[in-house]
């Protein structure tokens, strides 16, 4: 679906695109109807910025249980990748992958 939005309405209103974008990001999020990452992305700004841009309307950030749990899992999640890493690094140090001389190519017929 999309919505159009005037460009006499904006003018009226005395917004750009862009900040009519984040009003809309805002306001989803507020009512929690959308993520944090989704009204960045719909506001086309980073995360950071759209915190700074709730922050500077203090407007608090939705942080429940289940964001907890969910950032518990990634933070796990790489610290395994990182041990997996520390444990392999440097494993093939005695026995170095060699790549072997290629064979001749043979062409069998021309390519028109």
């Amino acid at each position: 679906m999309s919505v159009i939005i005037s460009d006499d309405f904006l003018q009226t209103a005395k917004i750009t695109p862009q900040e009519i974008k984040q009003e809309i990001a805002v306001f989803l999020f507020q009512k929690a109807k959308i993520t944090l990452a989704q009204a960045a992305s719909f506001a086309e700004i980073n995360r950071i910025q759209f915190q700074h841009l709730l922050a500077s309307r203090d407007i608090a950030i939705h942080y429940d249980i289940t964001d907890f749990e969910q950032d518990l899992k990634t933070v796990d999640a790489k610290q395994k990748w990182q041990e997996f890493i520390n444990q392999t690094y440097g494993s093939c140090a005695k026995d170095p992958l060699t790549r072997h001389e290629e064979l001749p190519m043979e062409i069998r017929e021309e390519l028109l």
